[in-house]
């Protein structure tokens, strides 16, 4: 069951970083849209983080409030699944919200 958990947790990690990805990374004017684009340092970070995750593939750049809203909930779903995987190490009912007020 452990090794299961695991690889599933895996997976959902991969389709976490695709998702964030493909719905929310992009570099239309040369600069990865979560990056502060004044600051250096934030550059090279957002630049290494598109890196690390499978670089910049949305489409439709999003605003910096309708990122943060795909963010929440591409989070709030991977959580969800993966806690899902992690019965068997802490049972019981989870509640999962990307809303401040537990909606």
């Amino acid at each position: 069951m452990k090794i299961r958990a695991l690889e599933g947790i895996t997976n959902l990690r991969k389709e976490y970083h695709n998702n964030i990805s493909a719905n929310i990374l992009s570099s239309h004017t040369g600069v990865i849209n979560i990056a502060d684009k004044s600051n250096r340092s934030s550059r090279e970070i957002a630049e290494g983080l598109a890196y690390c995750i499978g670089g910049t593939k949305c489409q439709d750049c999003p605003s910096g409030q309708t990122a943060g809203t795909r963010f929440s909930k591409i989070t709030r779903d991977f959580l969800e699944s993966s806690f899902a995987l992690l019965q068997h190490i802490r049972p019981g009912q989870w509640g999962f919200s990307a809303d401040v007020n537990g909606k």
